[in-house]
């Protein structure tokens, strides 16, 4: 791999570099705001658009002409691709010909795809000419909107002049906009001297990310000189983001650099997650170098950070290796999902091997971690095999729950007949229930009247009351009328308040409306009490007028005092007028009201 001589300056600047200390520049330089845009002469790694106008087949104007005006309908549905292959043999002359003959043509409504690709050309080839064309133009939308794409296209091409005229328009959020573009243009063509031009910008966030970007760009193109531009950006937050860009970028291409510049950053979180990026793409590329330079950091988090990394990274290349890495780094008190996701890529490819290899490790947290994830990825691909699997490892009682739990819902989504008939050969006892909760879970969402008709069946207690709701939540949002009328025919009670619930929770989201109808259709009782209330806890802080269109159904003094009472707190944060013109027609105490009003100040 290649080793960059700046590997040696960046060391020798150590942490002081990211500190302030500048190393010195050339006696040619000075200050960013005291130089000057060189003359006009590119580094041009693109030839410009102007040049390939002979390749495309060359049109008339009249036979443009004639395309515009052959229907008007149908060159409004024209795509902007066409028109761009139609302009893309015209030159100079011809643009401004056709711009002049079609200038009332580019402002009728729908013909924004043809304006912008004319004025795109017109930019490629004579872009002054261009913008005295724009300044014929009535001032609107339309023109603004075909100058920014002018000025982009022109940067592309002609990035110094494109951003002396973006420099010379009157202050406004268009123009620094149109400055960043054009000097993000300029670094892919010149970055060193996109970046004196960066440096010219207000200074924010614009700013900030055209130095990031420019610079990132000089750390690919010329390494050597990366340090100093870096140094040139003020300490703070600007170079902190340059920092993190130039790092994160090198990462991809030049890994060995960006650890160096990682390392030479001083202790503290950033250091810390950038060496952990530069070291999983370190180990995609070389993982010997990424090793050997993880090891050599300081005993501590970040080193440790650096090495599950790597042991991710491994795992699609090397996943023995990346397990016993991350083994290696395995305790109760670090990140126990490295292991687990390497342990998971490897079943994905090879489960035997990673079964086999889990089955070799010394018995306790660590070994268990990686059989869990050995099963918790079988229950995505065959349920059946990861319930026999994790029975036979572990026991139906040591499985965790939510594994069997992922288990029941995907094998309920393949089979749910199968999954069913399995309930039986579990244990009774926190195994079955959690087995349960997820087959009902996987019936409920493909199959809502299949489940509703398994939960009912089901014991009476716990496990039977939370699945009920569960099935009334996830049938309302296919069909919460169907649901709605399940909750009144099937239980009573308290389950059937907790699966109105349920069901109000999900409709009143999707159509509060039929929601308050549906439940002025229900008998007048406590239950409805009970949902009426609820609606209101949901609706009011969105549509407070539904909810207050059901207080008269409250029965109960008390209960419906506290439903005016929560609608009005979320009311009279959203619209307090009306919210006191309501709380006027209401059964409060005048205390109750003044507490209201007050408290929601």
């Amino acid at each position: 791999m290649k080793i960059s001589p700046v590997l040696v300056t960046v060391a020798a600047l150590g942490s002081g570099f990211f500190l302030g200390r500048m190393i010195p520049s050339p006696s040619s330089q000075t200050t960013a705001r005291s130089e000057s845009l060189q003359p006009l002469r590119l580094k041009t790694k693109n030839a410009p658009a102007a040049s390939r106008s002979s390749q495309s087949e060359k049109l008339s104007l009249d036979n443009i002409l004639a395309q515009l005006s052959e229907n008007d309908g149908a060159g409004r549905r024209r795509p902007a691709k066409e028109w761009t292959k139609i302009f893309q043999s015209l030159d100079a002359a011809e643009v401004a010909e056709l711009a002049t003959r079609t200038r009332t043509l580019l402002l009728l409504p729908g013909q924004q795809a043809m304006a912008h690709a004319l004025f795109s050309r017109w930019a490629e080839v004579a872009p002054q000419a261009a913008l005295q064309g724009l300044d014929q133009l009535p001032t609107g939308y339309i023109r603004t909107s075909l100058m920014r794409n002018l000025v982009n296209t022109w940067s592309r091409n002609d990035p110094a002049n494109a951003y002396r005229y973006a420099e010379s328009l009157p202050t406004s959020q268009m123009k620094q906009e149109l400055m960043a573009n054009t000097v993000a243009a300029w670094a892919r063509l010149d970055p060193q001297q996109a970046f004196i031009a960066a440096q010219t910008l207000p200074a924010g966030s614009l700013r900030n990310e055209a130095l990031r970007d420019t610079i990132s760009l000089i750390a690919l193109d010329d390494p050597e000189s990366m340090v100093e531009y870096i140094n040139r950006v003020p300490a703070g937050t600007a170079r902190d983001s340059v920092i993190d860009s130039v790092v994160t970028t090198l990462a991809n291409e030049e890994p060995v650099l960006a650890a160096a510049l990682a390392d030479a950053l001083p202790p503290g979180t950033r250091r810390t997650s950038l060496t952990a990026y530069v070291a999983a793409k370190l180990a995609q590329q070389d993982p010997e170098s990424a090793l050997k330079w993880a090891h050599g950091l300081p005993e501590g988090p970040m080193r440790h950070s650096a090495l599950e990394h790597i042991a991710d990274s491994l795992a699609t290349i090397d996943p023995a290796r990346a397990a016993n890495l991350a083994a290696g780094l395995f305790s109760p008190g670090s990140n126990q999902e490295v292991l687990g996701n390497v342990i998971t890529q490897w079943t994905q490819v090879d489960a035997t091997a990673a079964t086999t290899w889990a089955r070799q490790q010394a018995e306790g947290p660590m070994r268990r971690n990686a059989l869990n994830a050995i099963a918790t990825q079988l229950a995505q691909t065959d349920p059946a095999a990861a319930l026999n699997f994790a029975s036979e490892v572990f026991g139906y009682t040591a499985v965790q729950p939510e594994i069997l739990a992922r288990i029941a819902m995907n094998w309920a989504n393949d089979n749910g007949r199968a999954a069913q008939d399995q309930v039986q050969q579990i244990p009774a006892g926190p195994a079955r229930d959690a087995f349960v909760k997820g087959l009902v879970s996987g019936l409920a969402q493909n199959a809502p009247e299949t489940a509703a008709d398994y939960v009912t069946k089901l014991s009476a207690g716990p496990v039977q009351n939370e699945m009920l709701s569960v099935v009334a939540s996830q049938w309302a949002i296919s069909d919460p009328e169907a649901a709605a009328a399940w909750t009144q025919r099937s239980h009573s009670g308290e389950q059937r308040e907790k699966t109105m619930e349920a069901v109000i929770s999900q409709w009143s989201i999707t159509n509060p409306q039929k929601t308050a109808d549906w439940l002025k259709t229900l008998p007048a009782n406590q239950t409805r009490d009970q949902a009426v209330n609820h609606y209101a806890h949901q609706v009011s802080s969105q549509t407070p007028e539904f909810a207050t269109q059901l207080i008269a159904l409250v029965r109960d003094q008390t209960l419906r005092e506290a439903t005016i009472q929560t609608i009005a707190r979320s009311w009279l944060l959203r619209d307090r007028t009306a919210a006191e013109n309501w709380l006027a027609t209401q059964s409060l105490t005048p205390a109750q009201r003044q507490d209201l009003l007050n408290t929601q100040r």
